[in-house]
Order: C-alpha cells, then sequence, then structure tokens
C-alpha cells in the first residue's frame, strides 16, 4: 500500500490527518466530561440568590 507508505509525501499528509483526528477525537472527550460537572448550580436553603431576585408574580 503505498498511500500509506510514510516515506511518500501523500502518505505522510494522510497519516498526520488521520493521527491528529484520533488524538483530537481523545482529547475531546476526556475534557467534555469535565465541563458538565463545573456547570451545576446548588439550590438549596432561603439564601439562594437566584430565588430572592426572581420577579415571577411580581407585577
Amino acid at each position: 500500500m503505498k498511500l500509506l507508505d510514510p516515506s511518500t509525501p501523500l502518505g505522510t499528509l494522510i497519516l498526520g490527518v488521520l493521527a491528529g483526528l484520533i488524538s483530537g477525537a481523545i482529547i475531546g472527550f476526556f475534557s467534555g466530561r469535565t465541563y458538565e460537572k463545573k456547570n451545576i448550580i446548588k439550590q438549596k436553603g432561603s439564601n439562594n440568590v437566584i430565588i430572592q431576585d426572581s420577579t415571577i408574580g411580581r407585577d
């Protein structure tokens, strides 16, 4: 298979693109989980700023 031979310019380009896609998918998978855990807002108790500043029911 001359297409994936790293000694040719086209083979080097194809292997580099494939390696970049694989590493990007792996990094994206593991970094995507941390963003979901950081965006959780705890709303417990009467001292919650979101509940106190609410304008629902005030005309």
